[in-house]
């Protein structure tokens, strides 16, 4: 009987080996699993929402494509779209964590996490949230300070 690698074979015939979408579910049920809250596991399922759509303009669909140039055009393009400087910034800081964590996860020798080459331009703005309650339940605001 063959010997399987378990970490391969969860690679590449679970997770498609490097695609960004099937890697986002995995980084999704993780954040799942750590007991994060809804708000913050909805926060992360719309920021990466919103870099799939980027990627899939610029035909990238495998983390290994995802480069420094990217990131930034993703940034630009979220700028492009209306995102104010906030809503820029938790993009940015959500690809981070997402990317950081894929680093960590895979230990991949061949490549090398393009985040480290690109800083938010945002740090100076601060996101403050505002938890109301309200009869039909509480709802988040989010101020952005600049």
């Amino acid at each position: 009987m063959k010997q399987v690698d378990l970490n391969q074979w969860l690679n590449t015939e679970i997770l498609g080996d490097d695609v960004i979408f099937e890697w986002s579910e995995s980084f999704i049920m993780d954040r799942k699993i750590q007991n994060m809250s809804p708000g913050t596991i909805h926060f992360y399922k719309s920021k990466l929402k919103l870099f799939h759509e980027y990627c899939d303009l610029i035909a990238v669909e495998h983390i290994m494509q995802i480069t420094a140039r990217v990131i930034r055009g993703y940034l630009i393009w979220l700028e492009e779209k209306g995102h104010n400087p906030c809503g820029v910034n938790a993009c940015y800081r959500v690809l981070k964590t997402y990317l950081l964590w894929w680093e960590k996860e895979v230990e991949s020798e061949d490549w090398k996490n393009p985040i480290i080459k690109v800083k938010s331009t945002q740090g100076s703005h601060k996101a403050f949230r505002i938890r109301l309650n309200r009869p039909g339940g509480r709802t988040n605001i989010y101020l952005c300070h600049q």
